[in-house]
């Protein structure tokens, strides 16, 4: 009996092997964005903490050289925050990329699966046909043998 052979089995390898890359990248990506926005949640932690010691020593005695130094530091963490932000910003727009690599894989994928379905099922009406054809052969000269008073096969 003959053996199924896709003529394109290697360019479905190739797509399978193309959409799992993609989903590593993309998944990749996915880190980026959760990584940066945790780093941001941090920045912004840190820097409504200082706001409220800023405001406490306010009602004491007054450190002018340490408001000075706690107010540099809050600039230093509102230009850190902002360039975080951007690495957020930046990191969501390649994930997006990602993503439609991704989808465009998968789409290439599901098409080369399609192809493969349609041709296994041609080969096995084919087979089916053929597989018919002997019982239909056997069947007839079964008959033809009966008819003639031999022994059945």
């Amino acid at each position: 009996m003959k053996k199924f052979k896709f003529s394109l089995s290697t360019v479905q390898k190739v797509r399978h092997r193309t959409e799992e890359v993609r989903k590593r990248e993309f998944g990749e990506a996915v880190r980026k964005i959760e990584s940066a926005s945790a780093r941001i949640r941090e920045t912004g932690a840190r820097a409504m903490e200082l706001s409220g010691e800023r405001k406490k020593q306010l009602t004491g005695p007054l450190d002018l050289y340490g408001q000075k130094v706690a107010l540099q530091y809050h600039h230093h963490l509102e230009r850190l925050l902002a360039n975080q932000q951007q690495a957020w910003a930046t990191a969501s727009v390649e994930a997006e990329n990602k993503r439609d690599l991704l989808v465009e894989a998968a789409r290439q994928r599901k098409v080369i699966d399609l192809l493969h379905d349609r041709k296994h099922q041609e080969f096995q009406k084919q087979v089916e046909k053929e597989e018919q054809k002997i019982l239909d052969e056997v069947a007839s000269i079964a008959a033809l043998r009966n008819k003639q008073g031999s022994e059945p096969i």
